[in-house]
């Protein structure tokens, strides 16, 4: 067995990518456009987004096949109020981050939705450092929670 000298581990040890796990995105919002922005700002702040959905079942089941570390989740679509679905979403997944986005930014809305489970709220229209702040929000959370 060979011996490494206190120097060459190091030199080893920096070599190697410490990588954490890299974050799952789904977007459940019936606008390209905003499904698009949110696309890019994510991947640009490295969240992988491995799912789309314009329906709200759509996004129960790319919810449940994909199971997602976060969820950016529209109240207007065209199927159902996206606030049914957070009740299923927290039951079933306590611990992924629900970010309602929302053009309902009135205080019971976000009452409603905070009541429901939602972890963080996002009026439209947003800018893309808003969802940049929420994102590192969210990653500083999990950080500290997976610490433990």
């Amino acid at each position: 067995m060979a011996h490494l000298l206190p120097g060459k581990w190091m030199c080893l040890m920096s070599s190697v990518a410490l990588q954490k796990p890299q974050l799952k995105a789904i977007l459940i919002e019936d606008m390209l456009s905003v499904r698009m922005l949110l696309r890019a700002v994510l991947t640009h702040l490295e969240i992988e987004v491995v799912g789309e959905a314009k329906t709200a079942a759509q996004g129960m089941e790319q919810f449940r096949e994909l199971e997602p570390d976060i969820v950016f989740l529209d109240l207007g679509l065209p199927d159902t109020d996206g606030l049914d679905l957070l009740p299923t979403f927290k039951r079933e997944r306590p611990f992924t981050c629900v970010v309602v986005l929302t053009a309902k930014n009135d205080q019971d809305t976000v009452n409603t939705a905070s009541d429901l489970g939602a972890d963080h709220f996002i009026a439209k229209p947003f800018t893309v450092k808003r969802i940049g702040l929420v994102v590192e929000q969210v990653m500083r959370s999990r950080e500290a929670s997976l610490s433990y």
